[in-house]
């Protein structure tokens, strides 16, 4: 087979989908390459050039040209929003299926139901709105940073919970909700108040940890995302191990999607350090199925910074 080379460069979009304005009207006229390009109209990318860069996105704001040798295409979503994590899956292999959207308070009764059923020790804490606290150590709520309503988060004092126990707890609250995803993540804290300390509301409806705020990211981090309807076994990793095919993941696509029996390069957000372990797995392996993410592009575009991203 030799080897195939996947290279996902984060937010690097061509454009948006026809019914952008009636899913997601906020991204309308969304096109972070044609963008880029028509405020650096004289950056050279001769590789991505090449490869048909400009042949995808329809026309040439600066100075690249179409390639006359590529062989190139444009991909919709079949997710819904614009998001990382189901991306990653679908790219992988996965049909998504449509989630629900809703505030963790519709569903914290079940979920409360089923932890004290596995036999966690179970509290809500807050006032009108709750979010719950298992095992004076981990918070379960809303994700305050993404689309409300789309993410749980499960926010853990990995000194008082080890990150095993973690993802036991994020797999319960995973088999009893329906939105796309549920983040099971923490640090090392010296006081889990530091957790409680940060919960905050939003819109009267959502409760949960703000996550800088609570200082998980700060020592030992760790990290596990578990979407709705995923299925691992029909993915590009379980399926090339049943072929023989040794498979590397490397940067965030690594802390995303499951590579059981390959390698698995995580935690790892420096472009060029992601480029030097991939071009050591490319050398090492005669044979080999690579994906990595750039996610550096992704941080400059949420900073709306142009010569950061370029």
């Amino acid at each position: 087979m030799a080897r195939f080379v996947v290279l996902v460069i984060d937010s690097f979009g061509v454009g948006a989908m026809k019914d952008v304005t009636l899913v997601r009207p906020q991204d309308a006229g969304a096109n972070t390459c044609g963008h880029i390009l028509s405020q650096l109209p004289h950056l050279q990318l001769p590789t991505l050039e090449k490869l048909g860069l400009i042949n995808a996105l329809g026309y040439a704001p600066g100075d690249m040209q179409p390639s006359d040798s590529a062989t190139w295409g444009v991909a919709e979503l079949q997710h819904e929003g614009g998001d990382t994590f189901m991306g990653h899956q679908e790219i992988l292999g996965t049909r998504p299926l449509p989630p629900l959207r809703m505030p963790f308070c519709d569903v914290i009764d079940r979920v409360e139901q089923a932890l004290v059923s596995a036999g966690w020790q179970v509290e809500r804490r807050g006032d009108e709105l709750q979010f719950l606290w298992v095992n004076q150590a981990v918070a379960i709520g809303d994700n305050l940073e993404a689309d409300l309503g789309q993410v749980y988060n499960i926010t853990v004092n990995l000194s008082v919970i080890s990150f095993d126990d973690a993802i036991k707890i994020g797999r319960i609250v995973r088999e009893q909700v329906q939105v796309g995803r549920v983040i099971t993540f923490g640090g090392l804290l010296t006081d889990s108040q530091r957790i409680l300390d940060a919960a905050e509301s939003k819109e009267g409806r959502f409760i949960g940890i703000n996550a800088p705020r609570s200082g998980a990211y700060d020592n030992g981090f760790q990290v596990v995302h578990m979407g709705y309807g995923v299925d691992e076994k029909v993915q590009v990793p379980q399926k090339l191990y049943e072929a023989g095919v040794p498979t590397v993941l490397v940067g965030k696509v690594a802390d995303i999607v499951n590579n059981p029996y390959g390698v698995s390069w995580q935690n790892l957000v420096d472009s060029q350090r992601i480029m030097d372990i991939t071009l050591d797995e490319f050398n090492t392996h005669p044979t080999a199925f690579i994906c990595i993410n750039i996610q550096e592009t992704d941080l400059a575009g949420h900073a709306e910074d142009v010569a950061r991203y370029a």
